[in-house]
C-alpha cells in the first residue's frame, strides 16, 4: 500500500535573476541529462517556479520570458512529464517522435526515451510530472500489461477532447486536493489523486497499456478466480479501507491480475471493488462522526480522512447509507 510513503503537499517556490543559475536549473528539471541554454535577451531577466510536490507527482509553473533551447535525453528513471505552454510555444525535434509545434494552450508529454531538442519562444509552462515507476506499475497491474513493456507511441494527445480532459483533470487535482486544507492532509486523498493522474496520462497519450485494453487478441477476462481469495480481498478492503488501496495492491494480494478479481467479484456480488472499498469508507466515517466531540471534529476533516475528495458527494452518500440520517446528525448524536 501506498501509506509507507511522506504522505503530504509541499508548496515550494524559487526565483533566480542570474541567467547561469537559470540555465542550470532548467536543464536539471527537464530530465535528468539536459542541457538548458538561454538564447533570448531581458534587462530585467527573472525566472520564477511555484510547484506544489505530492508523493509520486508533482504540479508547477516555470516561466521564463526569453527564448531557450534544451539539448538532452530522458532516461529510465525521469518522471513522465506533460507539458502545456500558458505563453509562448515550443518544438520538438531529433526526438523518437515525429517533430512536434507546441502552441500556447497546447498539451504535450515530454518524450519519454531518446534524445531530444526543444526550441522555446518564451518559457511559461504548466508541467505535471508522475513517477515513472509508479506509473508504470499501475498500468500493468489495471491492464496486466508486463511492466517492461510499457511505452507511448505518440507524445500528444489522441484527441482534442482528450487534450481537454487531460486539463480538467490537472484542475481537479490542483483545486480539489492539493490546494484544499484538509485533503492535502490525506494520505488516501493523495493517492487518489496520483491514480487519477495515471489513469489520464494512459488515456489520453497512446500507449501499450491502452492498445492492450482494445487488442481483440489480447487475453480475455475470465473472472477465474477462488472463493477463498475473493474472501480475502473483499475482508482487505473493509479492514484496511482507511488507508490508500490501489489495483496493485488488489493484484498482489490476490496473486492474479486485478481485472480478474474485478470480474470475479462482480460474478459473485455484482460489485465492483471500488463499489465495496467506497461503502466501507461510508461505515469508518459513520463510526468516526459517531465517536468523535463536536467541538474539535468536522464533517471536512472526516470525509477527507475517508476518501473523500467532495464534501456534496460525501454528504449525499452518507444520508443515502444511512437511510436519511446526515453527517451532521450523527455528529450531534
Amino acid at each position: 500500500m501506498a501509506d509507507d510513503v511522506d504522505c503530504r503537499v509541499v508548496r515550494s517556490e524559487f526565483s533566480t535573476t542570474d541567467t547561469d543559475i537559470a540555465e542550470d536549473f532548467l536543464g536539471r528539471g527537464y530530465t535528468s541529462e539536459t542541457r538548458a541554454t538561454i538564447t533570448g535577451f531581458a534587462d530585467d531577466f527573472r525566472l520564477d517556479l511555484q510547484a506544489l510536490t505530492a508523493p509520486r507527482f508533482s504540479l508547477g509553473r516555470v516561466q521564463v520570458a526569453v527564448d531557450l533551447i534544451f539539448d538532452g535525453a530522458a532516461g529510465p528513471d525521469d518522471p513522465l512529464s506533460v507539458v502545456q505552454p500558458v505563453g509562448g510555444r515550443f518544438a520538438y525535434s531529433d526526438t523518437s517522435y515525429p517533430d512536434v509545434h507546441v502552441d500556447t494552450g497546447d498539451v504535450v508529454l515530454i518524450p519519454p526515451r531518446g534524445g531530444m531538442r526543444t526550441v522555446c519562444e518564451r518559457f511559461d509552462l504548466a508541467m505535471v510530472q508522475l513517477d515513472r515507476s509508479a506509473v508504470t506499475a499501475y498500468a500493468a497491474a489495471v491492464t496486466g500489461l508486463d511492466p517492461d513493456q510499457l511505452a507511448f507511441a505518440a507524445i500528444t494527445p489522441l484527441t482534442p477532447t482528450l487534450a481537454r480532459y487531460w486539463i480538467d483533470t490537472i484542475t481537479h487535482v490542483r483545486d480539489d486536493v492539493l490546494t484544499d486544507p484538509w485533503a492535502a492532509r490525506s494520505p488516501t486523498l493523495l493517492d487518489q489523486a496520483f491514480r487519477t493522474l495515471a489513469a489520464a496520462l494512459l488515456s489520453t497519450f497512446p500507449n501499450t497499456a491502452l492498445a492492450r485494453t482494445t487488442d481483440p487478441e489480447a487475453p480475455s477476462v475470465r473472472g477465474e478466480v477462488s472463493a477463498a481469495t475473493l474472501r480475502e480481498v473483499t475482508a482487505y478492503l473493509d479492514a484496511f479501507a482507511d488507508r490508500p488501496i490501489g489495483p496493485e495492491d488488489i493484484a498482489d494480494l490476490a496473486g492474479t491480475p486485478y481485472r480478474e478479481v474485478v470480474e470475479g467479484l462482480r460474478r459473485r456480488d455484482g460489485l465492483h471493488p471500488a463499489q465495496t472499498l467506497w461503502a466501507a469508507r461510508l461505515r469508518g466515517a459513520f463510526s468516526d462522526l459517531l465517536n468523535a466531540d463536536p467541538a474539535t471534529e468536522t464533517i471536512a476533516a472526516v470525509a477527507a480522512r475517508w476518501g473523500f475528495v467532495s464534501r456534496h458527494s460525501f454528504r449525499i452518500a452518507y444520508t443515502d447509507a444511512t437511510g436519511g440520517e446526515s453527517p451532521e446528525d450523527t455528529l450531534r448524536r
